[in-house]
């Protein structure tokens, strides 16, 4: 394969970073979501702040587990910090309330990829949103 090739179709990809309190989901999002290119993760919104990535898209579970008894950014109010700061938001999330979720867009959350959804359906909406 041409490598020079192969590296123009990498850099096509929308970068991406995804904010996820699960270990697995970190470790196997980009080998998932092939045609997202994902640079860094962070298991809170405090750390990936902290870290100063620009990118394509933030890929945001909406449900962060605290690993102290710290407050944690999370939620609309982590969304409203994001945008804040010229990310653009994709919720990746099973929250189903509607109220919690229009929070969220109005906080300026651009898409909504549900965990349990079929991966194409997702990738898809990652796409859009970056």
């Amino acid at each position: 394969m041409n490598t020079q090739y192969s590296a123009q179709v990498a850099s096509t990809r929308p970068t991406a970073v995804v904010i996820d309190d699960s270990s697995l989901t970190r470790a196997a999002f980009g080998q998932v979501y092939s045609a997202l290119d994902v640079v860094a993760t962070f298991s809170s919104v405090d750390a990936f702040l902290a870290a100063a990535f620009t990118v394509d898209v933030v890929i945001l579970d909406l449900m962060l587990n605290p690993d102290l008894d710290t407050p944690m950014l999370q939620g609309p109010k982590a969304i409203q910090e994001l945008t804040r700061r010229g990310h653009r938001v994709c919720i990746y999330s099973d929250e189903r309330r509607m109220l919690i979720l229009a929070r969220c867009f109005s906080a300026g959350a651009l898409g909504l990829a549900r965990k349990s959804d079929p991966l194409e359906d997702n990738q898809a909406a990652f796409l859009r949103v970056a």
